[in-house]
């Protein structure tokens, strides 16, 4: 009986013994964790370099983008100048003043090194001086009066909105004002409650009271609405004074 007693306390007296644990040193653990602190301080930089290398890349594309956009919009010019026929000199003006009209976003995002913000004040300003400036003297007496809110957008909402004014500014100097040789033309932006507002309109002659988009057969019209749906935009038409209102809600990437 006792030498079970024996055995039964030996044996609980194994099962209660526990293994020593081996402690790192200080001065191991303070050596991985410098390593440790290093390693990601490296790969901090490497990531910043790479993404400064990518901005540096964009922005040099984009250069070279309105660069080449602006070479196209002077030989379209060149050729303009050549044409014979009025019709077809006033054609390929307005082909010259679309394609300017992406120069110049390109151009607005290369000084400015945004990624893909545009501000549209700018923008829109430049449009409209570059399209007055394409119909000459001849209507120097007419008034632009743009105001605009303070808005950004993202560029695949600011291509569209910019190729609009440029059709519907052209539009209101082309037919607005026919027989009159002064009047105004208006372009209104505005943001509200998440949503942007543009308005054009001319203090012209105005539509006709049947007018509508649907039933337009004018090119510029026609890329308007194809514009407006890339913006999933609602539009209104007011005969007179004639008006032209776009609203949509910008892209999530503006926020």
């Amino acid at each position: 009986m006792r030498v079970g007693k024996n055995n039964t306390a030996r044996r609980r007296g194994t099962r209660l013994q526990s293994k020593p644990v081996k402690r790192t040193p200080r001065r191991v653990r303070a050596r991985s964790s410098t390593s440790l602190g290093l390693k990601t301080a490296n790969e901090l930089q490497a990531l910043e370099a790479a993404l400064a290398e990518k901005e540096a890349l964009l922005c040099e594309l984009r250069h070279r983008i309105k660069n080449s956009l602006m070479v196209i919009a002077s030989l379209v010019s060149l050729e303009s100048d050549h044409a014979a026929e009025r019709a077809t000199r006033e054609s390929l003006e307005r082909v010259r003043n679309r394609v300017t009209s992406v120069a110049k976003l390109y151009e607005l995002l290369s000084k400015s090194g945004e990624m893909n913000r545009v501000r549209v004040p700018e923008y829109l300003s430049q449009v409209i001086t570059s399209v007055a400036g394409s119909f000459g003297p001849r209507n120097e007496a007419i008034v632009l009066d743009v105001r605009c809110d303070p808005v950004v957008l993202h560029v695949k909402n600011a291509a569209p909105l910019g190729l609009i004014v440029n059709e519907l500014v052209t539009n209101a100097f082309k037919h607005g004002f026919s027989g009159r040789t002064q009047g105004t033309i208006s372009v209104l932006l505005r943001r509200e409650h998440g949503t942007v507002t543009l308005e054009v309109s001319d203090s012209g002659v105005g539509l006709p009271v049947d007018f509508t988009l649907e039933r337009s057969d004018g090119l510029g019209l026609q890329i308007v609405q194809m514009l407006a749906a890339q913006l999933d935009a609602t539009m209104e038409v007011v005969p007179s004074p004639a008006t032209f209102r776009l609203m949509f809600k910008p892209s999530a990437e503006n926020s």
